[in-house]
């Protein structure tokens, strides 16, 4: 089995390197939108692209559970929104 390397970043993120490039898994702690982001950074970035494939997993105050997905190199915004059921 390969051994797999975690470690922590400066902004409290942490990584797990994976083949091609690294998991970044970021904390958000606000209080209106607590959640985690985990986005894959390509050891060979794009550098025309504006965003890397992201998903954000977060729980938006008086809202539902939800997961926004960034799919598309060349697309700031979020492309796919799922929101889970409400276990409230």
């Amino acid at each position: 089995m390969k051994k797999i390397t975690i470690g922590m970043l400066k902004d409290e993120s942490f990584y797990v390197e994976a083949e091609g490039g690294k998991f970044v898994i970021t904390p958000r702690v606000g209080k209106d939108y607590p959640g985690v982001s985990v986005d894959f950074v390509p050891d060979n970035e794009d550098k025309k692209a504006v965003s890397n494939p992201r998903i954000l997993f977060e729980k938006p105050q008086g809202g539902k559970l939800r997961a926004l997905v960034w799919n598309h190199p060349y697309v700031e915004d979020y492309t796919t929104k799922l929101e889970c059921w409400d276990n409230q």
